[in-house]
């Protein structure tokens, strides 16, 4: 093996020496070698199915210590690399260089850094591999169905099974349900159930342009409103309608649940959660896939197929357990308590936690309907059906993320500027490392004095972020001078700290242009568009120059800054061929 690096690294010091120098070969082997493992990792992080159950799975690296590994893994790393490249310096040992080898260097630099930071993602990718592989979508489709269909047995929430549910048959899914007492007119048909009273209206509506806001406090008499078609609806009661014929119960019945257990995306971000006012009540309009659910599930109950109820819960204990959901039913018990008569009264409330129910303390209002309740309360049987939501969660979740969006820029400005450090120190020397570190240091803490200074002479804190922005830019700017134009005239040393300071600042410089031409134009468009939602309704009347390229602006920046290395590696050889002195 020694041989075998030995002749590697005769060969690359005679074919490719910038290869040898910065040591990236190795470096890049190396760190293939920990990615794979790290992927590995990632592939059985997830085996035990109670692990998906806890919340953002996809986090996984960060919440079980895995990240600590890879810090201490990535340091490591680095500083062993560092020990070996720090023992043979192109400059110093007078190695001839032109401006292709020594940006060679930094770029080396910058991709030995992504490499050695970035197992994250090989650990995550290792995640999405097993989840994608075990719970591919056919199954996934399968057991989202089954645990739909299982749900309105699940009789956690009795206010899921109340009249004012039914969604099925038509009229309901066109009517609202009015539950507060305050609102229900007793002269007209209503029902009542354990002091619960229920009383269906038809809707109308008034509609307003999208482009002449319309605050819902000061329309009076909504129940609830909605953005729709760059409009904005309002709804109201009109008339109560008597649907005594198409009501067999108005106790609690399975019949009337009418929510999908798990929908995906829309379980979290529906369209229809809209906020509602006067009794809080849903809104009866409902989507398709919903409404299918709906007519599905009544369905079922109506054919009262005792068989088909027993295959049924079966089949979703045997989901249960594939999951690790805790709970304590049998398929068995389980049918004796949503196997019902007509007309399909829910008989017994399942606890929803992972453990046999426990009586809390109630803060409710002890009436009938809260003492009908803790009647059928179970004292018995438990199903975790919160674990098991939070299981198909994640599996769509770890599937369908995209890994580096986002954190890419992390990864990506780490590398570059510590990639910057290296070439800094790599091209000047640790004594101008230091006191470049020092200067910056003492620049910042003169523009605070100032800014602090001008803070407390002018009151306007506008003015206060335009001087500070464009105090340091003239700051920038003479840097930059200095450093493109000056080098000759000043001390070596005094001339390193400059460029030093160049080369790590010239993008935070360019993001300061970009940054005060931004907040001109916001601060333009809040003269002009005053009115913030006339701002908000107009075809981007505040778009800036941030809003062009939003966060690609970082991939933007990160290019300028690699473009600048380049083309500033001839100062720096400028700046190295000077004398000492």
């Amino acid at each position: 093996m020694k041989k075998f690096i030995t002749a590697k690294n005769q060969a690359l010091l005679e074919n490719h020496p910038t290869l040898w120098n910065t040591k990236i070969v190795w470096m890049l082997a190396i760190s293939l070698i920990l990615h794979i493992l790290f992927y590995l990792l990632g592939c059985v992080a997830l085996m035990n199915p109670e692990s998906l159950q806890r919340y953002s799975a996809i986090e996984n690296f960060f919440s079980n210590g895995v990240i600590l590994i890879s810090v201490m893994v990535s340091i490591l790393l680095l500083v062993l690399w560092l020990i070996s490249l720090f023992r043979n310096n192109a400059f110093k040992n007078f190695y001839p260089n032109n401006r292709i080898k020594l940006f060679k260097q930094f770029a080396s630099y910058f991709i030995i850094f992504l490499a050695a930071t970035t197992f994250y993602y090989s650990y995550t990718l290792g995640m999405q591999t097993y989840v994608t592989l075990t719970y591919n979508d056919v199954r996934m489709e399968k057991d989202i169905a089954l645990t739909n269909a299982a749900a309105p047995f699940f009789t956690h929430d009795l206010s899921r099974y109340e009249l004012d549910q039914l969604r099925n048959p038509n009229p309901f899914d066109k009517l609202y349900c009015a539950t507060a007492v305050s609102t229900v007119d007793i002269d007209q048909p209503y029902f009542d159930f354990k002091n619960n009273y229920y009383q269906f209206y038809s809707l109308r509506n008034e509609v307003y342009p999208i482009d002449k806001f319309v605050n819902p406090n000061d329309v009076t008499g909504n129940i609830l409103n909605e953005t729709k078609d760059d409009k904005q609806i309002f709804y109201f009661k009109d008339e109560v309608i008597d649907v005594n014929r198409y009501v067999k119960t108005s106790a609690p019945s399975y019949y009337n649940y009418n929510k999908l257990f798990y929908n995906g995306e829309e379980d979290e971000y529906s369209s229809y959660d809209y906020q509602y006012r006067d009794d809080y009540n849903p809104f009866t309009k409902i989507t398709k896939k919903q409404k299918d659910f709906i007519e599905n599930h009544q369905a079922f109950i109506t054919q009262h197929d005792k068989e088909a109820y027993n295959k049924l819960l079966g089949d979703f204990i045997e989901l249960a357990s594939d999951y690790s959901i805790s709970h304590n039913l049998t398929t068995k018990s389980w049918l004796d308590i949503a196997y019902t008569s007509s007309p399909y009264e829910v008989k017994k409330i399942i606890y929803d936690g992972s453990y046999p129910y426990k009586h809390s303390v109630s803060y409710q209002e002890e009436n009938d309907f809260v003492i009908y309740e803790n009647s059928l309360r179970s004292r018995t049987y438990y199903l975790d059906s919160n674990s098991l939501k939070q299981a198909l969660k994640n599996i769509d979740e770890i599937k369908t993320t995209n890994i580096f969006e986002g954190t890419i820029h992390i990864f990506l400005w780490m590398a570059f500027f510590f990639a910057c450090i290296v070439f800094i120190f790599r091209t000047t020397s640790l004594k101008s490392l230091l006191f470049s570190i020092v200067a910056s240091v003492l620049l910042v803490i003169l523009i605070g004095l100032i800014a602090a200074f001008f803070g407390f002479v002018v009151d306007y804190s506008s003015m206060i972020q335009y001087f500070v922005m464009y105090f340091t830019l003239i700051l920038g700017t003479l840097i930059l001078t200095v450093a493109f134009l000056g080098l000759s005239k000043v001390n070596k040393l005094i001339g390193s700290i400059f460029m030093n300071i160049t080369i790590v600042g010239f993008v935070p410089y360019i993001f300061l242009i970009l940054i005060i031409i931004d907040t001109h134009q916001n601060d333009w468009c809040d003269y002009h568009y005053y009115d913030r939602y006339e701002q908000y309704n107009t075809v981007d009347p505040c778009l800036t120059i941030m809003d062009y390229l939003d966060i690609y602006w970082s991939y933007a920046l990160l290019a300028a800054g690699v473009l600048f290395i380049f083309l500033y590696c001839k100062n720096i050889l400028k700046w190295r061929a000077q004398p000492d002195g």
